[in-house]
């Protein structure tokens, strides 16, 4: 009787794990967490004149496009000009739109900050999610000593997460 309770207990927790996991990305109840980032992390083939997207779960704070940047080459690269930051009216969804079409065969790294914050002021979860969607954590050593004119190692709040000193999440992607 007792080992049938076992199983039956067992049988339990999987159909729960089950019934939780899907394709994307949990997250813990009331924190933001990047939802899904355009292009894909690790394509190729992508379209010179296409934006970048990222989706969160929801609304990010005001201001947050800042920690965003676009690198060629690799995250220690120059830093690609962009047209326009644009959120969606719930402020869930940021497109990032160059201001000139990317270059073709070149291979690009979406920077996005882990300090980033949602609209209530909670940092939001961008590493977690990120490093299921295939990101890469970054640190300041990756970056080599300067990044957009500042110091790699003093840059600020919105780029930095405190737990742990990383200064975002890395996405790369290749064009045609």
């Amino acid at each position: 009787m007792r080992s049938s309770r076992i199983y039956l207990g067992l049988a339990g927790v999987v159909l729960a794990l089950a019934a939780c996991s899907d394709s994307g990305p949990t997250t813990h109840a009331g924190v933001t967490a990047l939802a899904e980032i355009i292009p894909a992390p690790g394509s190729t083939g992508i379209d010179p004149a296409a934006p970048m997207v990222m989706r969160f779960s929801g609304a990010m704070g005001s201001g947050m496009e800042q920690y965003v940047d676009v690198h060629q080459g690799d995250i220690a690269g120059p830093i690609v000009p962009m047209r326009s930051w644009t959120w969606s009216t719930d402020r869930s969804r940021l497109t990032c739109t160059p201001g000139e079409p990317l270059q073709s065969h070149t291979r690009y790294v979406i920077h996005m900050g882990s300090g980033m914050t949602d609209a209530s002021g909670h940092m939001a979860d961008t590493e977690q999610h990120g490093t299921q969607m295939g990101g890469q954590p970054v640190t300041a050593a990756m970056m080599g000593p300067m990044h957009d004119g500042r110091s790699a190692t003093t840059m600020g709040p919105g780029w930095q997460d405190p737990g742990d000193g990383h200064v975002g999440m890395a996405f790369t992607f290749e064009t045609q």
